[in-house]
Order: structure tokens, then C-alpha cells, then sequence
């Protein structure tokens, strides 16, 4: 994901940082991070195998400090083979110290939500049947050490005859925000 360029210019995805004698007071927001992926791809799977879904936000994290990562995501399950009546898909949320990249599938990191999206039809079918979701995920976790941190959507089949989706396209963009809380 690339940072959204705000008004002063800054290029990091920093929309704000307060500064000053006295610094920040506990609980005020510090900095935020914009990233919005519009460009990685679609991330298409029929694995049990959690896949990273979208080009990771990068921020710098401080040890202490509170990280609350906000966002969405497009996403649509639907049947890959054989025939039953569950059209599921797990969807996830990560951070992590090591950048990662969409179709990515080893140390994912630390996850800090997950959740089962999709529906269960009347009776076993061979029809597709593709759902359309967005997964909207909140999040927290405090900072263990100083350095830069990535927050990335993570996807997988809840069986392999499930096809997985989540999208990063112009009109279906990924959008993750990054708030960082002093202690």
C-alpha cells in the first residue's frame, strides 16, 4: 500500500503529528497512516493456506504506544469444486515487522481479528453461487519495540472447494487507516 499524500505533503501517509514542550497527552492520537491498495491485484485462492490479501501499510511504530488499525475490504466467496451448500471464506487482519505482499503465505505475523464471511444455501449444490461482502475489521495492539510496523489483510478457504477473493483494484480499493494512541 502507498501513503495518501495529505496536505502538507507528506508522502509517509502522516496526516497529523503533534509536537510541542509537553508532547502528547495519554489517550490523544498522535500520528495517522492512510493507505488505500489499488493496485496489487485480486487475490484469488482455493486454499486452507492464509494467504496475505493486500500490499502491507507501512508505519512507524514506537515500543509503548497504542496502534488501532481501521479498515475494508471487498471480498466474495464462492464455490471451486464439488458440491455442498457452505460458500465460506476466514478474513483476517495482521501486523508485523517484515513488509509483505499480496499471494504471501509465510510468517504472517501477529493476527488481531478474524472472521468467517459468506452464506449456507437451502441444499447441496454445484452452482457457484458468489457472495459479495466487504470485511470491515478494527483492531489494536501496543507497540513491543521502536521500528517499522506492517498492517495486511489475511484470506483463506475454509475448504479447498472454496474459492477465495479479496480485491485492490481503482474501484474496489483496499483502505486500511492506522491510529497511533499515546500511552
Amino acid at each position: 500500500m502507498t501513503g495518501i499524500v495529505n496536505q502538507t505533503g507528506a508522502r509517509s501517509g502522516v496526516i497529523g503529528t503533534i509536537t510541542g514542550a509537553g508532547g502528547a497527552s495519554s489517550g490523544m492520537v498522535s500520528n495517522v497512516w492512510r493507505f488505500s491498495d489499488t493496485s496489487s491485484g485480486t487475490l484469488t485462492i482455493a486454499s486452507t493456506t492464509p494467504t496475505v490479501g493486500t500490499d502491507a501499510g507501512a508505519f512507524s511504530a514506537t515500543s509503548g504506544r497504542h496502534y488501532i488499525i481501521s479498515g475494508m475490504q471487498h471480498i466474495s466467496p464462492y464455490r471451486n469444486a464439488g458440491s455442498n451448500v457452505e460458500r465460506y471464506q476466514y478474513n483476517a487482519l495482521h501486523y508485523g515487522t517484515a513488509d509483505k505482499a499480496l499471494g504471501d503465505t509465510s510468517s504472517l505475523g501477529t493476527k488481531l481479528f478474524q472472521s468467517l464471511m459468506g452464506r449456507v444455501l437451502v441444499a447441496s449444490s454445484t452452482t457457484t453461487a458468489t457472495g459479495y461482502y466487504v470485511f470491515s475489521y478494527n483492531a489494536w495492539f501496543t507497540a513491543a519495540s521502536t521500528e517499522t510496523h506492517y498492517a495486511y489483510t489475511v484470506y483463506n478457504s475454509n475448504t479447498s472447494n472454496h474459492q477465495t477473493r479479496a480485491y485492490n483494484e481503482v474501484g474496489i480499493p483496499c483502505l486500511t487507516v492506522v491510529y497511533e494512541v499515546m500511552p
